[in-house]
């Protein structure tokens, strides 16, 4: 159970169906066991782009996008240059899923233990998961451009499935999506799930990830009816001590999903110093979220578009 008082900042819209709000938001989230207790959060910045998606020629979409430097990473103004095609004009993205960190020579992959640079740098192959930089799958025009990794490590992985309709789907490590996905991203923890028998939304997280217990900035995908979510919080990448205005840890953040917007479903995606949301037209690059922190380099991210 949690309570949230959130005052609006702002309320932009972005084009037919789709609009970027600005909240500031405290709140007082009562976790159960295993992990019991009770916690404050904020004040804090949350954003929330939103779309309410239709079959329709005109309604907007979902698409990933992948770093196209040589490296592998790029920060995400530069993902959303890379997500716009003739037929897909990016208006509003977040970070996506866990990578192995190329950039870093002592990083130590710690949602694909044991996974290694030399793995990170070969080509993607549908017989290796654990090839390439992502360390969950993307699924881009029906092709695999990063996998789900077969290690063990503190990410149990859920895939967004963007194709029209939206939905979640957990998977087994290493797992992959039935045949006919057209566009697709996985991260995890899963964060709320709506009964098929019941047609009630609950609190439904799963797995080892780090994100259960690391309060820092985050961020989620969700869905609402016909409405899919892009939303974060603000913070840092992560508090020595526990803060309210550090941002929130997964349990926090489904609370606020379930008791505050009233959502269906929803999963989270990379958090800490990977959160970050981009908006067109909007300074700074676009990034709204964290000002002045500046942008982490990332291997995919998630945009809704027109």
């Amino acid at each position: 159970m949690s309570t949230w008082h959130c005052n609006l900042v702002s309320n932009t819209s972005l084009a037919q169906s789709v609009s970027w709000t600005k909240l500031n938001c405290t709140g007082d989230v009562h976790r159960e066991p295993p992990f019991p207790g009770s916690l404050r959060v904020g004040p804090v910045i949350v954003n929330i782009a939103s779309a309410e998606l239709s079959q329709a020629p005109s309604s907007p979409k979902l698409r990933p996008a992948i770093a196209r430097t040589a490296l592998g990473l790029a920060p995400l103004h530069e993902l959303a240059a890379t997500a716009e095609t003739p037929e897909f004009k990016p208006l509003a993205g977040v970070n996506g899923g866990y990578f192995f960190e190329v950039n870093r020579d002592d990083f130590v992959d710690d949602v694909c233990w044991g996974k290694l640079r030399r793995d990170a740098l070969h080509n993607v192959s549908l017989s290796d998961p654990n090839a390439g930089i992502g360390d969950g799958l993307t699924i881009m025009e029906g092709r695999y451009v990063s996998s789900n990794c077969d290690k063990h490590g503190n990410s149990k992985p859920v895939a967004a499935v963007l194709d029209y309709p939206p939905h979640f789907v957990k998977l087994e490590r290493a797992g992959r999506l039935p045949d006919g996905v057209k566009w697709a991203i996985a991260a995890g923890p899963n964060l709320v799930s709506r009964n098929a028998s019941s047609g009630i939304s609950s609190i439904d997280i799963e797995g080892d990830n780090i994100n259960i217990l690391e309060h820092a900035s985050n961020t989620a995908l969700a869905i609402r009816g016909r409405e899919f979510l892009l939303v974060t919080f603000d913070g840092i990448g992560g508090c020595v001590e526990y803060k309210p205005t550090c941002g929130v840890d997964s349990w926090q953040f489904a609370a606020f999903l379930l008791d505050h917007m009233g959502v269906d479903s929803a999963m989270n995606m990379d958090q800490g110093g990977s959160t970050a949301m981009w908006v067109a037209g909007q300074p700074s690059e676009g990034i709204v979220s964290n000002p002045g922190r500046g942008e982490r380099q990332l291997f995919n991210g998630i945009f809704i578009g027109t």
